[in-house]
């Protein structure tokens, strides 16, 4: 970050877009997240994202910087990495999938079509400020996992994990983002499952 704002002093910039993460907040309140919400960043990739922000608005002070903070992301070609493409991975190999809590946690992921397609909408309309960028709507990992079994049409292995921790729910609130492109849509879950489905099987059949 440093780098980039050190090559970009001399440059003309009508739009800076920084991806950041919903790790930054504070979460062990079980509430719902809004870009009011307290920071407590607790991992190294957490501290790198509040920094750069910070860094950044340090350096841009001209009202053109948009911060994103995303929760994960998942969709076609991510190679199975997400949460999401790691379960349809599991499910597809019949391997078994270890849940804490029953599975009970809440999560809200982003289909990375709607990341592309908000940026573009930024593009057009810069906003200066934070905002939280997902679903707004939060399902528990077995109703994801659910999801994907119904697609796939193969029955999931889960097993409950004996490891003792908390686990909290991720709900995380898109309304300011929402309260400015009013004709945006976010992609569904269950929606996203099955384009991400779909998009494997044209895979398999090229």
């Amino acid at each position: 970050i440093k780098n980039f704002i050190d090559a970009s002093q001399n440059l003309d910039i009508n739009s800076l877009i920084f991806i950041s993460s919903v790790d930054v907040y504070d979460n062990k309140e079980n509430t719902q997240l809004t870009e009011e919400s307290f920071l407590f960043p607790s991992n190294p990739y957490a501290i790198s994202k509040i920094c750069s922000e910070e860094m950044l608005k340090s350096a841009f002070k001209e009202g053109i910087l948009t911060i994103l903070r995303l929760p994960g992301a998942y969709g076609p070609n991510d190679q199975f990495q997400s949460i999401v493409g790691g379960f349809i991975n599991s499910i597809n190999r019949k391997e078994v999938i270890t849940l804490k809590n029953q599975g009970r946690q809440l999560r809200d992921y982003v289909f990375v079509n709607d990341i592309g397609d908000i940026i573009l909408e930024l593009l057009k309309k810069p906003q200066e400020g934070i905002f939280n960028l997902s679903t707004g709507s939060s399902l528990e990992l077995i109703s994801i996992i659910n999801l994907i079994s119904k697609f796939l049409d193969k029955e999931s292995i889960i097993e409950g994990s004996l490891e003792k921790s908390k686990e909290y729910n991720l709900r995380i609130s898109n309304k300011k983002l929402a309260d400015i492109f009013t004709n945006f849509s976010f992609t569904s879950m269950e929606l996203g499952i099955k384009k991400y489905i779909q998009g494997i099987n044209s895979n398999e059949k090229k």
